[in-house]
């Protein structure tokens, strides 16, 4: 393959490329047939001279060792046989089980793949996502393989203004001039983008550029206000509102999560004290790792209850799935002081991340929140709706409330409502807004 005026062309019209449509059953969401890559990529870079956002093009060229293959031979002379060109939509479905969700993977022939990287935030982060991809083609390579395979990305940081077509050439130019087996990025640098973001995050905590939108959570079967979740928005100057999402990865890498979070803390509180003190209402607030690991966390929290009229017991702290806290010292003492006080322990997005079944066994917790991923899926996928019914079981027969994150149909609210889960949170009953909408 080699650089060449029309990328998608040159891909499409070589014989040995040529593909056959791919069974949808087993299309994993995030991959696109090689025409579709052109719309997508416009689509992408249109986004992103109006928002800023940084994203990468990597082109991974997979060589497999000539009559190596253990289940029949599939390789002739450096080719893929045609009936063999699944091949590559199989190491595509193993990709795809680890970019995210608005990544998107292409096939560009049996032995390339395109991966379109959004939203990069971190200086590291293109190059990582590259080796994490390599090393899992790599290992499902190896079961099928005698030999090594040989994996080559190239990846290319859009500039600003590139046409999609120049993106993909780059792409596989850095790709084909690369050494083989390696990796090699190449475009704008993207060392300024955590800068960006930091210093955003500085501006706000200085100016208060941070406000709360809170969640109402709702009792399923009664339909009445039982909880309400803060969460936490930045204002930024140049590029309005700022959801989470976009700042809290950074926030962590820079030392700057447990300034927020106190802010969080305090901010929730004091509202809760002058909108809902008279309601009986629970507050919920996400706590991230790196605040659960800081020796003065529970200190923190118990000084704020202290000084406001929110009883231990109203207060629930949500620790996000992506923590992964158990083999911390600091913050098991932590929840236990917490735990101890009165504050309740929930589980975010559980059976996502680190939230796995043995932390319910290695620790004491008073809820778990069904991610909405598995709620998104009740009415429409009996895989989902046998994990949700899974979990609201266990967490019945040990004792331990349940939350339903992301409910927005009346058909995931009757379900949910049949299998007895507790409380709901999500568009069907309405969007986040400010505390004194709940009151």
């Amino acid at each position: 393959m080699s650089s060449v005026s029309d990328p998608y062309r040159s891909l499409a019209e070589r014989p040995e490329d040529r593909l056959p449509a791919m069974d949808e059953a087993s299309t994993p969401r995030a991959v696109v047939e090689l025409a579709a890559l052109r719309e997508e990529l416009e689509r992408a870079l249109s986004h992103a001279s109006r928002t800023a956002e940084q994203m990468a093009l990597h082109t991974i060229h997979v060589l497999v060792p000539e009559d190596r293959v253990r289940r029949g031979p599939i390789v002739e002379n450096g080719e893929m046989h045609e009936r063999h060109a699944s091949f590559i939509g199989r190491l595509c479905s193993h990709a795809a089980a680890i970019v995210r969700t608005n990544d998107l993977l292409a096939i560009g022939g049996p032995r390339t793949l395109f991966l379109l990287q959004r939203g990069i935030t971190h200086s590291h982060g293109v190059q990582r996502l590259a080796e994490v991809v390599r090393h899992r083609l790599r290992s499902h390579l190896v079961r099928h393989l005698f030999g090594e395979p040989r994996i080559t990305v190239g990846a290319v940081v859009a500039e600003p203004g590139i046409a999609a077509e120049a993106l993909v050439r780059e792409s596989i130019r850095v790709a084909d001039e690369a050494p083989s087996g390696t990796i090699h990025v190449a475009g704008s640098p993207i060392e300024d983008a955590d800068g960006v973001i930091v210093r955003e995050i500085q501006s706000a905590l200085r100016n208060d550029g941070f406000f709360l939108e809170f969640q109402p959570q709702v009792d399923l079967r009664t339909g009445r206000l039982r909880a309400a979740e803060a969460l936490v928005r930045m204002d930024s100057r140049q590029r309005g509102v700022i959801n989470p999402t976009e700042f809290i990865a950074v926030a962590e890498d820079h030392g700057l999560m447990c300034q927020i979070g106190s802010w969080v803390l305090h901010e929730a509180v004091r509202q809760w004290d002058e909108s809902l003190s008279r309601h009986d209402l629970l507050l919920a607030i996400n706590v991230s790792g790196v605040q659960l690991e800081n020796r003065h966390f529970a200190a923190e929290v118990l000084g704020e209850l202290r000084s406001s009229k929110l009883p231990a017991e109203r207060l629930e702290l949500e620790i996000t799935e992506g923590c992964s806290w158990e083999h911390s010292a600091w913050a098991a003492n932590n929840l236990r002081t917490l735990r101890g006080e009165g504050v309740r322990i929930a589980f975010d997005d559980f059976g996502e991340g680190f939230s796995t079944l043995g932390r319910l066994g290695r620790s004491n917790c008073d809820r778990i929140k069904i991610p909405r991923a598995l709620v998104h899926g009740i009415g429409s996928s009996r895989r989902s709706e046998t994990i949700v019914e899974a979990l609201l079981r266990l967490a019945s027969d040990l004792g331990i409330a349940t939350t339903a994150e992301g409910v927005e149909t009346k058909t995931q609210h009757d379900w949910l409502v049949d299998s007895l889960c507790e409380l709901g949170q999500g568009l069907f009953f309405g969007p986040p807004g400010p505390m004194r909408a709940l009151a």
